[in-house]
């Protein structure tokens, strides 16, 4: 049993073989080139998205200048009205050649801290996906924001906006006196209908007008079909492939939804406990229905959809870029004396949990570049009592084994994190696949992937000195492929234990964090 060297990236150009070639950057991104984008569809990427952290004192227009339209897009919301003076992140679309000027000697070297990668889904696989369209999809006139919101105007005062999957705009609970409350809608992804928002350059946007049009257009004797609603819309497959040729129904074709299940405990008219039967001190009474009397169930609404690859995606590493693009299309949406509350119930078991990720220190700066504007609601956790977490601390040459169990019909790659502290450079981590002899141990700044013999890599331990995607000490990411597919050219990884020993081999004691990443679909 023995470790393959790291290949050259195909789009990066970066040889990851080379001593501190891994250094600094995001481990899923290395570890997206070794296995040569295979999870994330069919297609290679021509762009590939990312988010970005730039250098103190470092603008985002300083950054744009000193790039090339041809190999670097950032969306337009990222220099206009809503994004706040001094802002220091970004997401950005980006070609092979950003590689090369991001590098020592390049010409964004000095400008950038650090950057994480998105999800390069299909969307990107084509160049027309990230270049401007040809004409503005609405008025040419004056800025974008000012063309994009002429219609609805800037919403003042107290919103509400919510970021999810799956969110029922024409539902009862969501409407004032008929009307659609949400104000603005953004779908992320290329599915559905509505216009292209110039400020982000992406996505479907749909306004309350065209809500309020598509409610009135199916309404029967005085009832609203809401079913039909969303089909006229674009918000539901009634079960039509997808672009990767299988068959899933939307989660508003069903009867459960992530989205809407939030949206109606975040802004609908009811409290939770006026919804539920048998509360004290009665113990024997049906809801109250009793309607709320707050700012959340009357302020208006904002929603995006996030794309759809992003709620599938097992790594939880996509999340940044959507959720950062999401916030400041809110932004743009808003007069400068709104008060936003943005809710986020999607969430990653992986990271430093630290709040030192790329995505927690970007709200961090907006919350308090705003002064007092935003406020963001996150989810607290979804695990329950799942097994996703191990600490230890270990002193010299103590040693602790993990066991990580991999599932015989696991069609999707599946990732553990191993946070080590900082300044503690002698930890050794071996990994033993199912049923085989265990790989030689690796150390600190080490990274190796393992083919089995073959071609592809069934499994990666990536052990940089520092990572892009925490600033407290570092990240080894055991990354592993699919343990299923129905497509006999994917490489398949052995299912059952594997097992992970970490060995202490300095002189001070180290603690150890690892997380297992969420492999669902919410």
């Amino acid at each position: 049993m023995s470790w393959t060297k790291l290949p050259k990236g195909e789009f990066t150009g970066i040889d990851w073989a080379k001593p501190n070639a891994t250094t600094g950057f995001d481990p899923y991104l290395v570890w997206a080139e070794a296995d040569s984008f295979s999870g994330y569809g069919d297609k290679r990427p021509k762009w590939l998205p990312v988010a970005i952290e730039l250098k103190p004192d470092t603008t985002v227009q300083q950054f744009i200048a000193a790039a090339s339209s041809k190999w670097l897009h950032v969306p337009p919301v990222y220099t206009s009205r809503a994004a706040p003076t001094g802002l220091r992140f970004c997401t950005a679309r980006v070609r092979p050649a950003f590689f090369k000027h991001f590098q020592p000697g390049g010409s964004l070297h000095a400008l950038v801290l650090r950057l994480e990668l998105g999800l390069p889904a299909a969307e990107y696989a084509d160049d027309s996906a990230v270049s401007p369209p040809a004409k503005p999809p609405v008025h040419s006139s004056g800025p974008a924001w000012q063309a994009e919101t002429q219609a609805e105007g800037l919403l003042s005062g107290k919103v509400l906006a919510l970021i999810d999957d799956s969110l029922a705009l024409a539902h009862a609970s969501f409407l004032h006196q008929g009307k659609a409350r949400t104000r603005y809608f953004w779908r992320q992804d290329a599915q559905g209908k509505g216009r292209t928002p110039e400020s982000m350059g992406y996505g479907h946007e749909l306004t309350a007008a065209d809500i309020n049009a598509a409610m009135q257009a199916n309404t029967y004797n005085g009832l609203v079909d809401e079913s039909a609603v969303y089909v006229a819309l674009g918000l539901s497959t009634l079960g039509r492939k997808m672009p990767r040729r299988e068959h899933f129904f939307h989660a508003l074709d069903t009867s459960v939804s992530h989205g809407t299940h939030v949206m109606d405990l975040a802004a609908g008219p009811c409290t939770l406990l006026a919804q539920m039967a048998n509360v004290p001190p009665t113990f024997d009474a049906p809801p109250s229905w009793a309607l709320a009397d707050d700012d959340a169930s009357r302020a208006a609404l904002i929603a995006v959809q996030l794309d759809y690859d992003t709620v599938r995606d097992t790594s939880g590493g996509s999340m940044n870029v959507h959720v950062l693009d999401g916030l400041m299309y809110v932004l743009s949406r808003c007069a400068a004396d709104a008060k936003v509350t943005a809710n986020i119930s999607f969430g990653t078991l992986a990271g430093p949990h630290d709040g030192t990720s790329l995505l927690e220190a970007a709200m961090d700066e907006l919350i308090g570049l705003l002064q007092g504007r935003l406020q963001i609601a996150l989810a607290a956790g979804n695990s329950y009592q799942l097994r996703t977490h191990a600490n230890a601390t270990l002193l010299k040459n103590e040693q602790v084994v993990l066991h990580w169990r991999a599932l015989p019909d696991d069609s999707t790659q599946s990732f553990v994190e191993i946070w080590v502290e900082e300044d503690r450079d002698g930890l050794e981590i071996a990994i033993t696949p199912p049923g085989r002899a265990a790989l030689p141990p690796l150390k600190f700044g080490e990274s190796r992937m393992w083919t089995g013999g073959g071609k592809q890599p069934l499994c990666a331990l990536i052990y940089p000195k520092t990572v892009a995607t925490g600033q407290r000490g570092t990240c080894a990411l055991l990354a592993v492929a699919p343990t299923f597919s129905f497509d006999d050219k994917t490489a398949t990884a052995p299912n059952g234990v594997w097992q992970i020993t970490l060995t202490n081999t300095g002189k001070k004691a180290v603690t150890v964090d690892a997380y297992v990443e969420r492999d669902d679909v919410v």
